[in-house]
């Protein structure tokens, strides 16, 4: 190999078998005469365009996050793993690829994409790429697919009953999508998506489902025993029972038409969040390991607030529920009712009620806000930003801390899809606020 500080090229040649030369600020490796070479890693570069046609034995392949818009695989039939995202590549010949099994190549300008070739194809992620189509049905053994965000209108699975993790949110034509034989399936999402129906019968090994901002109107899920993390707000349902789903940790189910949500018998939930919603009751027995509500802007009575603080457990290291006041004029369209008694009723199970505004929560939560965005704090999907620099800290429902710092701009893209709340230092004061990650 030669290498040079002046002129950031490699080349190689002779017996070399793998090479790994990432974030060396390269802008071009020569690898034509290293015929040897099975295993090549020069990801994170400054590279225009890699040759990898010669090396008939390169089995894994690294080339992500560099400024690749031609790459050359020639005929190399042995390719088990590509990793080409985060380049500029417009085209990706993949015929001769026919023991591939992993593929990342998403985040580049890839518009059309054949891999009926890759017929040992288990990992597949081509997420945010402009397709329009997309044909997996010769890909069989396909355990992962990702493919959000690629203008799909259909989605044809029929010959893919392996999948594990199915992945297809922000395709916004999506209407249709059939799941009857995913028997493996255990993450699955389909955030923002047209989808009108989910038959989740055969289903039964689902653990995540993320159905928020689609078009369906029923969620059976009396068949998803190991279910832990459900999203499914900003939809049309009216009516949710959740009994069957014993595993259940955390639940979204706000900003829809529910005039009914069951929890009762739930031991492993944590934390629920069902605000903008027309519940009139809603109750908690049996759920001895929540300690997070978030039902303001539903329909409660006083009656049916005492019954629901009635129901609650009397968690170790208290309870946060938020519900707004109806009496309070400055709420908004809000319809719960509480009461001075229920309050204290709280507060003796130690759970507080917040009214989102600046009701003390406990003795390191100031507040709690429900509002999507307020003059200091603004969240734009896994983003957030501060109009002051301020220290944050992003925990779990449980408490576990995820992430923390200090500044203007927060990115979240690394934290799991969920339900999180967020501390941030505002004039002198403390607050809190739920966010929900999709």
């Amino acid at each position: 190999m030669q290498a040079s500080t002046d002129s950031p090229i490699i080349e190689i040649e002779g017996d070399v078998y793998a090479l790994v030369c990432a974030s060396m600020q390269l802008t071009e490796i020569n690898c034509a005469e290293a015929t040897k070479l099975m295993v090549l890693d020069c990801q994170n570069n400054k590279l225009t365009s890699l040759d990898v046609s010669n090396n008939k034995n390169l089995v894994l392949l690294y080339c992500h996050e560099n400024q690749i818009s031609n790459l050359n695989l020639g005929t190399l039939a042995n390719l088990q793993l590509i990793y080409c995202f985060g380049n500029k590549l417009e085209n990706l010949n993949l015929s001769s690829a026919t023991k591939l099994v992993e593929l990342g190549c998403y985040n580049n300008n890839i518009t059309s994409l054949d891999i009926s070739h890759c017929t040992e194809l288990k990992k597949f992620d081509c997420k945010k790429l402009n397709l329009g189509k997309l044909d997996v049905t010769k890909n069989t053994k396909l355990v992962e697919l990702r493919c959000e965000g690629c203008n799909l209108s259909e989605l044809n699975l029929d010959n893919n009953p392996n999948l594990v993790q199915l992945h297809c949110k922000d395709n916004e034509n999506l209407k249709v999508l059939n799941l009857s034989n995913k028997t493996e399936l255990k993450d699955f999402n389909c955030n923002n998506t047209k989808i009108e129906k989910l038959d989740l019968t055969n289903c039964t090994k689902l653990k995540e489902l993320y159905c928020s901002a689609t078009a369906i109107k029923e969620l059976n899920l009396a068949n998803q025993p190991e279910l832990t993390n459900l999203s499914a707000g900003f939809n049309q349902l009216k009516t949710l029972d959740l009994t069957k789903n014993a595993a259940l940790m955390e639940v979204y189910a706000g900003n829809s038409e529910l005039t009914e949500l069951k929890i009762d018998g739930l031991q492993n939930l944590g934390a629920i969040a069902c605000s903008n919603n027309k519940l009139q009751n809603f109750t908690a027995k049996g759920c001895t390991n929540l300690r997070i509500i978030f039902i303001d802007h539903n329909y409660l009575t006083p009656d049916a607030s005492s019954k629901l603080v009635e129901s609650l457990p009397i968690p170790a290291e208290g309870g946060i529920l938020a519900m707004f006041n109806s009496q309070d004029k400055d709420s908004g369209a809000e319809h719960n009712q509480i009461t001075d008694d229920i309050i204290k009723q709280a507060k003796a199970k130690s759970w507080i009620i917040t009214d989102g505004e600046e009701t003390e929560v406990t003795s390191t939560i100031q507040t709690v806000e429900t509002e999507a965005n307020t003059d200091e704090c603004r969240i734009n999907g896994r983003n957030i930003y501060f109009a002051n620099a301020s220290q944050w800290t992003i925990a779990t429902v449980a408490g576990e801390i995820c992430a923390k710092g200090k500044g203007k701009e927060v990115n979240l893209s690394n934290l799991k899809t969920g339900l999180y709340l967020l501390t941030y230092q505002s004039n002198d004061k403390q607050k809190t606020r739920k966010i929900v990650l999709n």
